[in-house]
């Protein structure tokens, strides 16, 4: 359809190494849960359990502009 503009699809992926830690981090995931849900059909939210993360799949980037630390995982 030509001169429309179509929404993309989005996917949340939270990876975590442990599932004891999904208690831990509760209240992060509850918070994207509900972001995702509002979004409807254009965003989707999906929990990762992986055991097999190292430190070397992941990358610490700081936001100078607002000084928050970011953890970006690089899924080979």
């Amino acid at each position: 359809m030509r001169g429309e503009v179509k929404k993309p699809k989005i996917a949340i992926i939270t990876v975590i190494d442990k599932s004891d830690r999904l208690n831990e981090y509760g209240l992060a995931l509850s918070t994207i849960r509900c972001y995702a849900q509002r979004m409807s059909q254009e965003c989707s939210h999906f929990v990762l359990v992986s055991p097999n993360i190292t430190e070397n799949n992941i990358q610490t980037t700081v936001n100078k502009n607002n000084k928050c630390k970011q953890d970006d995982v690089r899924i080979y």
